[in-house]
């Protein structure tokens, strides 16, 4: 009873504020519509939403030594966030949006981050 499964359209089925807060991890990047699924989020929480994606930043980072990071890799992302492109979208949305980074990794004298984390209220 605590688990809602839906054909993934929008809107859904919930009610305007009907949670405190609601998290979106790792979820974004996959979903075509990512600007539906942001404002559908926006409708159904009251006070705050979490949202993580890879951090499209590591790409240029680590474009000079060869590499990409092999999750920004992943056949069924389509699309790419970095810090600004992220804060735009959610800044629509929520009034107060602060954005963070997760998984510091290091490559050679090159420091990136494997996620993006945003943390936004009303």
């Amino acid at each position: 009873d605590r688990i809602a499964f839906y054909d993934g359209s929008f809107p859904t089925r919930f009610e305007d504020g009907q949670f405190n807060s609601v998290v979106c991890s790792e979820v974004l990047e996959h979903i075509p519509d990512y600007r539906g699924a942001i404002q559908e989020i926006a409708r159904v929480a009251r006070q705050s939403a979490l949202f993580t994606v890879p951090d499209a930043s590591a790409i240029p980072a680590g474009f000079r030594h060869g590499f990409v990071p092999w999750h920004l890799l992943e056949g069924t992302h389509v699309n790419f966030f970095n810090q600004a492109s992220l804060m735009n979208e959610l800044r629509r949305h929520f009034k107060n949006v602060e954005i963070g980074r997760a998984g510091p990794r290091r490559l050679n004298d090159s420091r990136t981050f494997v996620s993006l984390t945003a943390v936004c209220s009303k």
